[in-house]
Parts: C-alpha cells; sequence; structure tokens
C-alpha cells in the first residue's frame, strides 16, 4: 500500500540575476523545511519533524566558505578530551608552526627574487 503525504505549504523563490533564493515546505506529516542562499554561495535553513514520541526533531544549519555548520541538541558531541595537554606539549606545536610559516615565508621569497616558481621536477629526475 502507497501512503500520500499532502503538501500543505510549498513556498519558493527561484535564484533572482542577483542569486538570491528561498524556499519553505510543510508536509501533511509534519515535516517542515526552509531554506535560503544568496551570493557566494552562503545558505542556511531549518528543519524540523516529530518523532513517533512526540519529540520535536529540529535543526539548524549555514553552509558557507567555512562548511555545512548543523546545529541541533539531536546531533552527538564527542567527549572532551579526558586529560589535559601538557604545556610542554603544546610549545612544541606551536614551535612547529612557527618553523613550518617560516620555511614558507623563505620559499615565497626565493621564488619572487628568481622571477617565478622553480620549475616542476619530472618523475625519476633528480
Amino acid at each position: 500500500m502507497k501512503i500520500q503525504i499532502p503538501i500543505i505549504r510549498d513556498e519558493r523563490v527561484h535564484p533572482a540575476a542577483d542569486g538570491i533564493y528561498s524556499f519553505g515546505v510543510e508536509t501533511g506529516n509534519g515535516i517542515v523545511r526552509h531554506e535560503s542562499g544568496g551570493p557566494g554561495g552562503a545558505q542556511q535553513g531549518t528543519v524540523s519533524f516529530t518523532f513517533p514520541d512526540g519529540h520535536v526533531f529540529d535543526l539548524q544549519f549555514v553552509a558557507d566558505v567555512n562548511g555545512y555548520q548543523p546545529q541541533s541538541p539531536f546531533l552527538p558531541v564527542a567527549p572532551a578530551f579526558p586529560n589535559p595537554i601538557p604545556p610542554h606539549a603544546l610549545e612544541q606545536i606551536e614551535r612547529g608552526r612557527l618553523k613550518l610559516e617560516a620555511r614558507a615565508r623563505e620559499e615565497q621569497r626565493q621564488s619572487s627574487s628568481q622571477g617565478q616558481a622553480a620549475p616542476a621536477r619530472q618523475y625519476g629526475q633528480p
């Protein structure tokens, strides 16, 4: 038996010349979905529905240059790290980061002083 769920609301604003769009949909079984976005690809929205036990699932999200960022009390959360990171380990991590940055600046300076980047090596050549 095929069950059909009615669409109660379906509002859409198709992408305009400036890239702005939005939509909102609500179904007869309580699913509600909203989304909007604009220039640059940033999007935000919500999803909600009711579980059979009566709990309401809510999710808000943003999707932008930082990736997909959902927020909901229903999403799992990683446990806290069981032990603090020792200060000497944090110092070593920072020292390594600074060395990498210095190396990258030096390589950039060398390539710009040569007027162009060094040619890529062919596989098997020194």
